[in-house]
């Protein structure tokens, strides 16, 4: 009768099946068939994620001069007019690479115009084999008008060269409007990564 091979993701280096001349059948070869199991659901727990994947926003209820908690969604708000950065690192995904990310936002509304410095993302990088900071550059938001602006939308960056998490850490930085037209109450409800196996 059929066995359910249903086992835990260990990895066996070598499996045991019928010695020569004994019959394909019993308990040996029930064994080999769980050891053999055991490996397949251990390779597929190797595998790199792989797909868009949404990425917590409140750690604790850390708060900054511009850039304060908002309970009744779970955001950060920005209560300061500048551009203070809004600092969210990335989780690492070992064999795993980033293609974009995008932070999904909620403008206040009765803007009369589309702010004179509008919000603007990019990714801060340490290397931790040496401690080096890099960046990429900034990516603004495009919104045509005061009502695309604001309606709950995202800024998406794209990188050049999708980049690997091996030995990096990866920090999304946002800043918030400003300038003319600019109104408090920015909400940051979101952040996603798309992230793909590497090569």
């Amino acid at each position: 009768m059929p066995f359910p091979f249903t086992g835990s993701p260990i990895w066996h280096a070598t499996h045991t099946g019928p010695a020569n001349g004994d019959p394909a059948d019993g308990p040996s070869v029930t064994d080999m068939g769980v050891t053999l199991a055991d490996n397949i659901q251990y390779l597929a727990a190797q595998v790199p994620i792989n797909g868009n994947i949404s990425i917590p926003i409140i750690v604790g209820r850390a708060e900054t001069a511009t850039w304060t908690y908002g309970p009744s969604q779970h955001s950060w708000d920005q209560n300061v007019l500048d551009q203070d950065d809004l600092w969210i690192e990335l989780p690492n995904y070992p064999g795993s690479q980033l293609v974009s990310w995008s932070v999904y936002l909620l403008p206040a509304s009765a803007h009369a115009a589309l702010p004179a410095t509008m919000p603007r993302i990019h990714l801060a990088t340490v290397d931790i084999t040496d401690g080096s900071p890099g960046f990429t550059a900034n990516t603004s938001d495009t919104s045509g008008s005061v009502v695309a602006y604001e309606t709950y939308h995202s800024i998406m960056q794209t990188l050049g060269s999708p980049v690997e998490f091996t030995n990096m850490r990866y920090i999304a930085v946002i800043e918030g409007e400003a300038g003319a037209n600019a109104l408090v109450g920015l909400a940051v409800l979101a952040l996603a990564v798309n992230i793909e196996p590497v090569p």
